[in-house]
């Protein structure tokens, strides 16, 4: 059986053994050479591999799931300017295992200055919100798909806007 290496790639390279050399079977940089490869109705059945080790990479990162995303976020500010959070008012983001919203107060006035929300998908590190409903400050991006890579880490969720200009880090409520 063999099993996927994700640590270390490899180059392979041939050598070649005595007795298919002899036999002329002799390798071309396109492949066997055409009078040699089924020289008599035989074709070499093993071949030995040495494999030489490259550039380590690193090993694939976890897979960030929707139980990962689930809860209460306040923005805390772009990946280049975390802050802490607001006591008050601020950006909210809810995350369910389906949909999410994102709510803007006043922070004097409880006022609500923005709301939106709808579903989204996520496929690995590739989150998509389609906007469903918007009050009528953000009512354009109704029906709208948003694409961002995302990143997890502990109560950190940084969104990196693809095609759009939203680029944020959020932190979890508590």
């Amino acid at each position: 059986m063999v099993k996927e290496a994700f640590c270390y790639p490899v180059k392979l390279t041939t050598s070649i053994s005595a007795s298919v050399k002899k036999a002329g079977y002799l390798p071309k940089s396109d492949g066997w050479s055409s009078g040699g490869f089924l020289r008599s109705g035989n074709i070499p059945n093993s071949y030995t591999f040495r494999l030489t080790p490259l550039t380590p990479i690193s090993p694939p990162r976890p897979q960030i799931t929707k139980k990962d995303l689930i809860g209460t976020w306040i923005l805390a500010g772009t990946p280049d300017n975390v802050e802490e959070p607001p006591a008050a008012g601020g950006r909210l983001k809810f995350i369910t295992d389906k949909h999410w919203t994102v709510t803007q107060a006043d922070p004097n006035t409880g006022e609500v200055m923005f709301h939106l929300g709808g579903v989204y998908t996520l496929n690995g590190d590739e989150y998509v919100e389609t906007v469903i409903y918007a009050t009528e400050s953000t009512k354009d991006l109704i029906s709208k798909d948003h694409k961002f890579k995302i990143k997890v880490e502990g109560d950190t969720l940084t969104i990196i806007g693809i095609g759009n200009p939203w680029t944020e880090v959020w932190k979890r409520a508590k």
